[in-house]
């Protein structure tokens, strides 16, 4: 009797590894292999520049002739002052050779850090990057100290405003044309 209890348990264990190894791979193969990397100009400025083309309503509320983008990344800085530059945290993300996106971040004050820019390639919106950017983001800002992050959008921006609920953000305050949401850390 035990001989055959061990042959039964040994024939569902084999199954049971085995299952488990086909779960692994199907995973591995079927996640996308995404990378956050730290900006670097000569790869990323155009492909940055091309997203934030697409999504310059959304991003901004200056007009072209108002605002060079280029500045911003070239200088790592949130604004033209260059007692900020060097100050702007850029982090873009790949899948696999793929551009995705990127966001852009720095820290306000001593304790405060602002998520200034954020964007995701249309083509892989609704796949949850633009939640590990956000995610890195606040992981980064808290590391350095911070303990309450800010981010401002439209307030037509509803995918964007899910993202950041869902991140734990919370409204502070909205008008006809903006709202800020907040992050206590």
């Amino acid at each position: 009797m035990k001989l055959v209890q061990n042959s039964w348990f040994k024939k569902i264990l084999m199954i049971v590894c085995l299952g488990a190894a086909v779960a692994g791979g199907w995973y591995y193969f079927h996640t996308p292999q995404t990378n956050i990397q730290e900006f670097v100009e000569s790869r990323d400025m155009q492909k940055i520049l091309d997203l934030f083309d697409k999504n310059w309503y959304w991003l901004t509320p200056q007009t072209r002739e108002e605002f060079d983008p280029s500045v911003y990344f070239k200088y790592r800085t949130h604004s033209h002052s260059p007692a900020h530059f060097g100050k702007l945290l850029v982090k873009v993300l790949y899948e696999k050779e793929s551009f995705v996106g990127f966001i852009a971040y720095y820290k306000e004050q001593f304790y405060s850090g602002r998520i200034l820019f954020i964007t995701i390639d249309p083509v892989f919106r609704s796949k949850g990057y633009g939640a590990q950017l956000l995610a890195y983001a606040v992981k980064d800002l808290q590391e350095q100290g911070a303990s309450v992050i800010r981010i401002l959008t439209r307030t037509e921006n509803f995918a964007g405003q899910a993202l950041y609920k869902k991140s734990g953000f919370k409204e502070d305050w909205r008008d006809n044309t903006y709202v800020e949401f907040i992050k206590y850390l």
